[in-house]
């Protein structure tokens, strides 16, 4: 049975792996609004505006004009494949989960006013560290599902561009993530993440 996936008012039919690919592509847009809006060059958490909804998904340039499975698959990988800037070249895989990483994202050294904790001390402790926004690095669910791809995000980007990266959102689609599972993955997942710096 194929899955219906909607995003931004445009259809698409596939399986996971497809909406994985098209939600890959949404990541790849977001990081060319980035570079849009920073041409600098310069990283300094995600600034700018993500342009999706129904102008989105109507535009053959972004869709393409027959969004295949094998069109949209090397567009994906042109786009969020070796040419992106910001997330690990390869997601690592961690307790059943894809996981795009952003090392630049994280400042080890980073004193939390409150706590006197480094970012370091935070992730050993199963904690999110502190992105360059000041808040904590956020953790998305691309596809909203359990053991779909994660990608680490500043908060103020998985605030600022919600209604683009959260494909379920406006819909009747019911989110398929476990919360109380997630907490305890998260916490894994941040004891492990420390071990990279």
């Amino acid at each position: 049975m194929a899955a219906v996936l909607s995003v931004g008012g445009g259809v698409l039919k596939g399986g996971a792996l497809l909406a994985e690919k098209v939600t890959a592509k949404v990541a790849a847009k977001a990081e060319l609004a980035v570079a849009k809006a920073n041409p600098s060059g310069l990283v300094s958490g995600e600034t700018g505006f993500v342009d999706t909804g129904k102008a989105a998904a109507n535009d053959a340039d972004f869709w393409g004009a027959k969004a295949t499975g094998a069109a949209l698959e090397s567009e994906a990988t042109g786009f969020f494949g070796q040419q992106r800037k910001y997330w690990s070249q390869e997601p690592i895989q961690f307790n059943g989960n894809k996981v795009y990483q952003r090392n630049d994202l994280v400042d080890p050294s980073r004193v939390d006013s409150q706590t006197g904790l480094t970012n370091l001390d935070l992730m050993k402790n199963g904690l999110a560290p502190y992105g360059p926004d000041g808040k904590k690095v956020n953790l998305h669910h691309m596809l909203q599902t359990q053991d779909g791809p994660i990608a680490e995000v500043t908060q103020s980007f998985h605030q600022k561009n919600s209604g683009a990266i959260h494909i379920n959102s406006g819909s009747d689609i019911p989110s398929g993530i476990n919360r109380s599972q997630f907490e305890k993955w998260k916490k894994d997942y941040w004891r492990s993440r420390a071990n990279n710096f």
